[in-house]
């Protein structure tokens, strides 16, 4: 929700942007939803927050300290991904031509973000080291081409393999929508999400408790 305000605010304070009253509406009832479904769960998140001995040892001055520079740089991060988000509207805008689809545009910002995400890893080599180490460490999934295919590995791969698929398709929905378009659809999409995981979580229970169907156990990696 708060990626959808901060992209209304820079497109139309910095980049001159008029939105329609169906996205303005759009705007307020989702960041409505996310309101009420945040200060319906307060309880469970102020229960998990700011614990652990950092925390404990810490005096109140000190946490609000702490409260506020986390505050701070969220909604950084915010407006600084609002701007890059106009700004490749921007350039989808000024370098489209006949001969150039935005595709293809989109397909190179892609590359290029990817490759400058790389960079930094440069400084995070040790540690980097030592996950991999632990990952290799894990119990074999499968074997392939008599290689033993170790479950973390296999784990990042397929990680990978879908993180790709979304965020290729989340580049490409950036050549044809607005950026305020392209974040309308990736909260409605989270939303999709939780309600297929508690529509499955819902129908598991339901045919556990109340129709009688068992779950298999034995013979099937579940229980030995």
């Amino acid at each position: 929700s708060c990626n959808i305000v901060s992209s209304v605010v820079v497109g139309y304070y910095f980049f001159n942007t008029l939105y329609t009253k169906a996205e303005i509406f759009a705007t307020y009832m989702i960041t409505l939803g996310i309101f009420l479904g945040s200060i319906g769960d307060m309880k469970t998140i102020t229960s998990n927050c700011c614990t652990g001995p950092a925390w404990e040892s810490a005096n109140e001055a000190t946490a609000a300290t702490r409260w506020s520079i986390g505050i701070g740089i969220l909604t950084a991060v915010l407006f600084i991904q609002a701007f890059l988000g106009h700004i490749q509207d921007r350039y989808y805008r000024m370098y489209s031509r006949s001969n150039v689809s935005r595709k293809a545009l989109a397909d190179e910002f892609m590359l290029y973000s990817h490759i400058a995400a790389l960079l930094p890893m440069a400084f995070l080599s040790n540690n980097l080291k030592e996950h991999w180490d632990i990952l290799v460490a894990t119990p074999t999934a499968f074997t392939f081409f008599n290689m033993p295919i170790p479950m973390g590995i296999f784990m990042v791969i397929l990680n990978n393999i879908t993180q790709s698929i979304c965020i290729s398709g989340v580049f490409a929905l950036s050549a044809s929508c607005s950026p305020l378009t392209v974040n309308i659809t990736l909260s409605a999409r989270k939303f999709l999400t939780v309600m297929v995981v508690l529509s499955g979580i819902t129908t598991l229970v339901v045919s556990y408790r109340y129709l009688s169907i068992g779950f298999p156990t034995r013979g099937h990696g579940c229980i030995q």
